[in-house]
């Protein structure tokens, strides 16, 4: 559930949170909703009630991060689009999300249509040498054989219809404009300092 700009994740066993104000109880998202709390307050709940490390993460994957029909729907191109390239067992051991800069996915609705990612895939034997590639005067180190890939949106008549998409190499994704400079800077700073998401 989302309060504001703020993440609560609950389960099963999880107590429903309220607010206590001169005698009457409000849903928390309704005491927000009706200005008595802030964007702090909520914040601050939330801190007590997970610790300040699990709320940044968790608004990070949240507000940073892809929705889960996106994530299923990359997953699932990967598995059709290189499933001749591997046997029948491989299985995705992660997948890295490269950016912060707003393609995600808003419940069933694309804020905008394609993804960087990398994903690797588990008990394949990648070649473990570090090789480089540049594109558009953007410098990318890999250490491995794996390396970032565009995934665009298959949408017809400008209708996404189910959630189907295409894999492009970086070059390839610049080459066709799908990528420009600024966004090729992003995601190498992603990758360079780490700072990635990991579903």
């Amino acid at each position: 559930m989302i309060v504001g700009e703020t993440l609560f994740r609950y389960n099963l066993y999880s107590f429903w949170m309220v607010v206590w104000k001169e005698g009457k109880f409000y849903e928390i998202r309704y005491a927000y909703d009706q200005g008595l709390l802030t964007n702090e307050d909520i914040r601050s709940v939330a801190a007590h009630y997970y610790g300040n490390r699990v709320v940044e993460e968790m608004n990070l994957k949240y507000h940073a991060g892809l929705r889960a029909n996106i994530i299923h729907a990359v997953r699932s191109s990967f598995y059709a689009d290189f499933e001749p390239y591997f046997h029948r067992d491989f299985l995705i051991k992660n997948m890295k999300y490269y950016g912060s800069y707003e393609y995600f996915c808003l419940d069933n609705s694309v804020y905008n249509d394609h993804v960087a990612v990398m994903i690797t895939v588990g008990d394949y034997d990648y070649a473990d040498a570090a090789w480089e590639e540049t594109v558009a005067d953007t410098l990318f180190r890999y250490n491995d054989g794996n390396r970032i890939f565009l995934w665009k949106m298959e949408k017809h008549d400008g209708q996404v219809t189910g959630i189907r998409g295409l894999f492009y190499e970086l070059q390839d994704a610049y080459d066709l404009g799908l990528l420009n400079e600024d966004d090729l800077r992003n995601i190498a700073h992603y990758h360079e300092t780490g700072k990635t998401i990991s579903y």
